[in-house]
């Protein structure tokens, strides 16, 4: 049948608007931990190790049992040619969903004659956020839903198709199913249903050539599958050890719930509906069947192995998308607009696409915004720092580690996570906190406000106690919040003002042509509230001021605040930073005594070169 020019120019659109909507979030955010451990496997340059296959099978085998090979050699190949930044790497996965798109198109067009239900499940699925994420994940999962709609494909073509199917695609089937039996040990369940529709065939009569064809396929397939049964056992001991949700009723119906809300954008009613319809088309039942069989299987494994994550539920995606086309077909002969459907179907998504309540619906865990936050502190960490990583609530903390390791590491700084649930309670959680300040000088606290903390506060009073004060806040937005502190100390040098106020810096910089200055202060009890002001000038060769920064004297005690300065429009030279405390009633000056002893009213504190 010859494909008429609108549904050319249909799948092209379509393809063209998932491509888009893919591709924007190929750089949008930093390698987070499972694609930390994609990158490692593979052989990326980051890590200097060998990227021979038989290195590639040894981490397979000894460091990440969970991961079927397939997507390892793939993207090691893939990173060779393309190169290991975030956004080629990911463009892996944009380019198996665009395959996995048009095959579908083709699939949906094969099992109804009709090119229009092809090209709907294409439009749907092609703009479910749930897909649209994966697009841009560095993990197999694209290529696992490429592979399970060319294996579907392939099987119609060989068992349905008109014309005898020759040798060769025999062997493309069994390279596919082979491939896909690679990609994740999920894989195999749809694997499995398929199988066992196989079988149930000659329910109808004796064995064809084509049905001893596909099953001869099949065991060749199995013979691929040999390797990853090596890790299975494995694979299999490990998860069921791990607690990562409770294996109940309530488990089950969420998940199941879950793979239809994420599916369908939240437009659950609307994908009922669109299901519903699609029971009157007499080419769904196969579709039905398959998806009968498949979704109880994943609802099992999960319960089995204790796992909450959706991405496992992804081999449903092609045959949601398909039924819920054949259902706006049906709705479409009965004079509903195919357009109001999808339209709907598309709004709701960009409504809820970067919500991230959404979000982990989809992804158990978002990732934090580790590299922004490595952005923000490159040019202010020093060695001997301290990076905390306070995890919120109901996050994950052992995600945390892999990620800043990967972009902070060469910091020179001490990296450390902690959360209430390694270590419940309060005197616990505090301890735990004094270990990981230690005797730091400054110390960078991070977090991800997205997710609630109840140990923020506690945070700030337990580092308090420890002589850290906070100085600076380098970054403070929805995703990403960054504390500076550092420790003031008694027995540190100190400029003396009068006989009660000293005065120390612990970090200075320039960022985006702007000078920070932390200023550490200790004003005693005898010093008159309200009765001082500090001045920060930053002058020239000349001794001219250049920028200056004032601000009223905290009231006794300890504390820490940053001196701000613009420097851009400056020419490139050294300037000296000067501080000085004064009676800003009168403008008097208090005598300054620096650590190596010289007086001055207007002590210079130090020099900084502006280039």
């Amino acid at each position: 049948m010859k494909l008429p020019a609108k549904y050319w120019l249909g799948i092209i659109a379509v393809l063209l608007l998932s491509m888009w909507l893919g591709a924007r979030k190929l750089n949008a955010d930093g390698v987070w931990y499972d694609e930390w451990w994609s990158l490692y496997i593979a052989g990326a340059d980051v890590f200097n190790v060998p990227r021979a296959p038989a290195d590639i099978w040894q981490r397979i085998s000894t460091e990440d049992m969970w991961q079927a090979p397939l997507f390892a050699f793939t993207l090691a190949g893939w990173g060779s040619a393309v190169g290991w930044t975030e956004y080629a790497t990911r463009a892996l996965s944009l380019l198996a969903g665009m395959v996995a798109l048009a095959g579908l198109f083709r699939l949906g067009w094969t099992l109804s004659k009709q090119p229009a239900i092809g090209l709907g499940a294409a439009a749907l699925l092609g703009t479910s956020v749930w897909f649209i994420y994966f697009l841009h994940e560095l993990r197999v999962y694209m290529l696992l839903v490429m592979l399970t709609v060319l294996m579907l494909l392939l099987y119609r073509r060989l068992m349905y198709g008109q014309r005898e199917p020759r040798l060769w695609a025999y062997a493309v089937f069994a390279l596919v199913v082979g491939l896909l039996a690679n990609t994740h040990y999920f894989a195999l369940l749809i694997i499995g249903v398929l199988g066992f529709w196989h079988l149930v065939t000659l329910v109808n009569g004796r064995p064809t050539r084509r049905w001893w064809g596909a099953m001869s396929a099949w065991f060749i397939a199995g013979v691929m599958l040999i390797p990853s049964l090596i890790n299975i056992q494995m694979a299999a001991e490990l998860t069921r050890d791990q607690n990562r949700a409770t294996p109940d009723a309530a488990l089950i119906v969420r998940m199941a719930g879950d793979t239809l809300v994420a599916f369908s954008n939240t437009n659950v009613a609307l994908l009922v509906i669109l299901l519903a319809f699609s029971l009157l088309a007499r080419r769904t039942r196969w579709l039905w069947l398959l998806g009968l069989l498949l979704l109880p299987l994943n609802l099992a494994a999960y319960t089995f192995f204790k796992l909450d994550e959706l991405r496992y539920n992804m081999t449903l995606l092609p045959l949601l998308a398909l039924l819920a086309s054949f259902g706006l077909y049906e709705l479409v002969k009965r004079r509903v607009p195919a357009l109001l459907i999808v339209g709907i179907w598309v709004t709701a998504g960009l409504i809820v696409e970067g919500d991230f309540q959404f979000e982990r619906i989809i992804q158990r865990w978002p990732s934090q915004t580790i590299r922004e936050m490595a952005a923000v502190l490159k040019t202010q960490v020093e060695p001997g720092d301290v990076i905390v990583n306070l995890i919120g609530n109901e996050d994950n903390p052992g995600l945390a580690s892999h990620p800043m390791v990967h972009y902070m590491g060469s910091f020179g700084a001490r990296i450390e996570v902690v959360d209430s649930v390694s270590r419940p309670g309060v005197q616990p959680f505090a301890a735990w906190v004094r270990e990981t300040a230690d005797d730091a000088n400054r110390l960078w606290l991070l977090n991800d406000p997205r997710w609630q903390s109840d140990q923020w506060s506690l945070m700030e009073y337990l580092l308090n106690e420890q002589d850290l004060y906070h100085c600076s806040t380098p970054a403070d937005r929805e995703d990403m919040r960054i504390w500076g502190f550092a420790r003031i100390n008694d027995n540190a040098p100190a400029w003396r003002y009068g006989e009660s106020i000293r005065l120390s810096s612990a970090n200075t910089h320039i960022e985006n042509g702007v000078l920070n200055l932390w200023l550490m202060y200790q004003v005693g009890e005898a010093v008159l509230p309200n009765t001082y002001s500090v001045g920060v000038y930053l002058m020239d060769a000349a001794g001219q001021v250049q920028g200056q920064y004032d601000m009223g004297l905290p009231t006794n005690g300890r504390s820490c605040h940053a001196a701000v300065i613009p420097v851009a429009a400056l020419p490139a030279g050294d300037y000296t930073v000067h501080a000085a405390v004064y009676n800003w009633q009168t403008g008097e000056r208090l005598m300054s005594t620096a650590p190596d002893g010289d007086e001055s009213d207007l002590p210079d504190f130090e020099v900084i070169s502006i280039n």
